[in-house]
């Protein structure tokens, strides 16, 4: 957003070599993408296909997410990934 000194605010989405007079504020925001809720209760099988679109590694959804994914077949340990979500959320 482009806030000029003397004159109604405006938004840009994009631009190049844009002039901007002195006292001009240019302010900038922008996603976290931090998400919500506790990440050992989201959906496995959206953990799965994180990983399977390389959003997270098969390390960072065990670590983030407690799932335990095989690195070669990219299938769920449904087992292993129960026990060590339990075992996280108790420590």
């Amino acid at each position: 957003m482009i806030k000029p000194k003397a004159k109604k605010e405006f938004e840009l989405l994009k631009t190049s070599g844009m002039q901007l007079a002195e006292g001009c504020r240019v302010v900038a925001t922008a996603g976290g993408g931090g998400g919500y809720g506790n990440p050992l209760e989201r959906d496995i099988e959206e953990v799965r296909r994180d990983v399977i679109n390389g959003y997270v590694s098969v390390e960072q959804a065990r670590h983030d997410y407690g799932a335990v994914i095989d690195p070669q077949s990219f299938e769920v340990d449904a087992t292993a990934t129960q026990n060590l979500r339990s075992d996280l959320l108790t420590h």
